[in-house]
């Protein structure tokens, strides 16, 4: 949707439902029929993104083929973000910097940027991660009209 209230209804029913991928809670999340990840599956919750100690002490980025999975540019969150590699990850996750599409439809950032939704509503609103190259690391929120990654967590 192009157009205000930049969300994802095209025409926004009456009833809004602004939970279309968390039925619970932050504490207790239950995943709907529309949440994008497959069985077993669930994307996370702002509190769970923010486990990932953000910032750019608590994460390392990594540019293409320096020891990150399928050698893409990326930060790596964990208690060993900085030695972490694609062969040993040691209890780290690696983000791969994915880019996002914006309202109009477009890539953009693509290798230097990543934005990774949370099930987390606010307004019509959502909460993500987001890590700009090497300076930038936060949780912030945006309409949802924009095309961001979605990591999926274990339910």
């Amino acid at each position: 949707n192009t157009s205000n209230p930049y969300d994802w209804y095209a025409v926004r029913p009456a009833d809004r439902d602004d939970k279309l991928w968390n039925s619970g809670t932050e504490a207790s999340p239950i995943k709907t029929t529309a949440d994008p990840c497959p069985a077993g599956w669930r994307v996370p919750t702002k509190a769970e993104l923010e486990s990932l100690n953000m910032g750019n002490a608590n994460s390392t980025w990594r540019v293409s083929r320096e020891n990150t999975p399928d050698n893409l540019s990326g930060r790596w969150f964990g208690p060993n973000h900085a030695t972490a590699t694609a062969t040993d990850p040691k209890d780290c996750i690696f983000l791969p910097a994915a880019s996002s599409r914006s309202s109009n439809g477009n890539a953009v950032g693509r290798g230097n940027t990543g934005y990774y939704w949370s099930c987390t509503p606010k307004s019509i609103s959502a909460y993500h991660l987001k890590f700009l190259t090497i300076n930038t690391v936060k949780l912030d929120y945006i309409t949802r009209v924009c095309g961001f990654s979605v990591r999926c967590v274990k339910e």
